[in-house]
C-alpha cells in the first residue's frame, strides 16, 4: 500500500484559524504597557508560540505508508516502524496504537487520529493486515480466566459464574443511575438514602465476585465487568445536590467527617478494587479513587447533615446589597447580602435563578439558618 494521510482539510482551517488567534492575542498582549518587568512576557510569548504549533502541527502531522514502512510525522519528530517489524494494532475510538516487535524500537501512537483524512481507510488498512492486540489479549484473559480452578471445576461452571457477575454489575450501574436520576428529579428522603447507600455496595459486590468484577476495567478490551459508573452516578447526584441546595455557615466542623469517610471509602476501593491488569497503574487507580470517594463524602456529609436535619431553624433578615451572574460552562447567579443575626460582615452567596430575577437591590430576604445534624451548620435564602 503507497498511502499518505494527513490532517483533513476542514481542521487544518480550523486550526489555522485558532493558531492566528492565538498569535495575534499574544502580539496585542505583548505590544501593551505592563510594569511587571520581563516576567510579563512569558504569556504572550507562550500564547504566540502555542499558535505557532498548531498551525505547523495542523501541516505536518500525517500518516505516510510507502515502501514497506509505517511514518507518523510530527511537529517535533518522526517515527517509522517497517511493516515486517509490526507485532499488531491497538485501536479505540480516540487511539491508534502500532506496536513493533523489534525492542528498542518505540510504538506510534497516533492520538486523535480521526482527525486525518480518509481516516477509516488507515483503520481498515492496519486490522486487515496486522494482529488485533486487544482481541487477542481479550480472547487470552478469557481463556486463563476460564481455567482458573478457584471459580469452578468446569469450564461450563466458571462461564456460568462469569455470565452472573455481569449481570450484578450491569444491574447495579443500571439501579446507580436510576437513583442518581430520582434523586435529583424527584427530591423524596427514600431517593437520597438510597444514593447514600448505592456507592457503597460496589465494596461488598467487589469482594463477593471472587475477583471477578473491578470497580475499573477496560471495558470491551477486558472480560472482566466493572461497576465504576454505578459508584459515579449517585455520587454526582450527592454532590451535585449538597452543593446546590445548602449553605453551610462556617466549615469548622466539616472537614473531620469529610476527610474521614472519603479516606475509609477511598481506601476499601483501593483495597478491595485495584485492578492490576490496567496500563494506567495502581497509583492512577488509587488517586482516581480517592478522588471519587471524596466526591461521595462531600455530597454524603451535605445530605446527612442538611437534608435530614429536622431542628427548628432559626430566622434573620438580610438586605440586598448587589447581584451578579456569572457566566462560564455554567451560569451562576449571585446576591451579595447584609450582614444578618451571626454574620457580621457583607457576603455574596449563590442562589437560584428564580430567585435571582425576583429579587431587587434593597430587596429583604430571609436567612433559615439551621445547627446541622453534624453540627456543621447551614443556611438557606429564601424570599421575605
Amino acid at each position: 500500500m503507497q498511502r499518505e494521510f494527513t490532517v483533513s482539510t476542514f481542521l487544518k482551517i480550523v486550526n489555522f484559524i485558532l493558531g492566528a488567534a492565538m498569535i495575534s492575542f499574544g502580539i496585542f498582549l505583548f505590544n501593551k504597557p505592563n510594569n511587571g518587568g520581563a516576567v510579563i512576557y512569558f504569556v504572550p510569548l507562550f500564547m504566540a508560540a502555542m499558535g505557532l504549533f498548531v498551525i505547523i502541527n495542523a501541516i505536518r502531522r500525517k500518516v505516510t505508508i510507502e515502501n514497506g514502512t509505517i511514518t507518523f510525522t510530527t511537529v517535533f519528530k518522526t517515527l517509522d516502524i517497517a511493516v515486517d517489524d509490526v507485532k499488531g494494532v491497538k485501536i479505540d475510538r480516540k487511539v491508534l496504537v502500532i506496536v513493533s516487535n523489534t525492542p528498542g524500537t518505540p510504538n506510534i501512537v497516533i492520538r486523535n487520529y480521526n482527525d486525518l483524512n480518509n481516516n477509516n481507510e488507515l483503520t481498515n488498512y492496519l486490522t486487515g493486515t496486522f494482529s488485533d492486540l486487544d482481541a487477542n489479549e481479550l480472547e487470552d484473559e478469557k481463556k486463563n480466566l476460564l481455567q482458573d480452578p478457584n471459580l469452578g471445576f468446569t469450564p461450563e461452571e466458571r462461564q456460568s459464574k462469569l455470565d452472573n457477575a455481569k449481570k450484578i454489575a450491569i444491574t447495579y450501574t443500571v439501579a446507580g443511575i436510576a437513583v442518581a436520576i430520582a434523586t435529583i428529579a424527584l427530591r423524596q428522603p427514600i431517593f437520597t438514602i438510597l444514593a447514600l447507600i448505592c456507592p457503597l455496595l460496589a465494596i461488598p459486590i467487589i469482594i463477593t465476585s471472587n475477583g471477578l468484577i473491578k470497580f475499573l476495567s477496560n471495558g470491551k478490551n477486558s472480560v472482566y465487568p466493572y461497576v465504576i459508573f454505578g459508584f459515579i452516578a449517585p455520587t454526582v447526584a450527592l454532590f451535585a445536590k449538597s452543593l446546590a441546595a445548602y449553605h453551610f455557615y462556617n466549615y469548622d466542623s466539616f472537614w473531620l467527617p469529610f476527610i474521614g469517610i472519603g479516606v475509609v471509602v477511598g481506601g476499601l476501593l483501593f483495597k478491595v478494587g485495584v485492578n492490576e491488569s490496567l496500563s494506567n497503574g495502581i497509583v492512577s487507580q488509587g488517586i482516581l479513587m480517592l478522588c471519587l470517594s471524596l466526591f461521595y463524602a462531600f455530597g454524603a456529609v451535605g445530605q446527612i447533615n442538611c437534608g435530614f436535619d429536622n431542628s427548628p431553624d432559626q430566622i434573620y433578615k438580610a438586605s440586598v446589597l448587589g447581584h451578579h451572574i456569572s457566566h462560564g460552562k455554567s451560569t451562576a447567579y449571585y446576591l451579595y447580602l447584609s450582614t444578618w443575626g451571626p454574620c457580621h460582615e457583607n457576603k455574596q452567596v449563590d442562589v437560584g435563578s428564580k430567585m435571582y430575577y425576583s429579587t431587587q437591590i434593597g430587596d429583604s430576604v430571609k436567612i433559615d439558618l439551621k445547627p446541622g445534624l453534624l453540627h456543621i451548620p447551614w443556611f438557606v435564602v429564601k424570599k421575605s
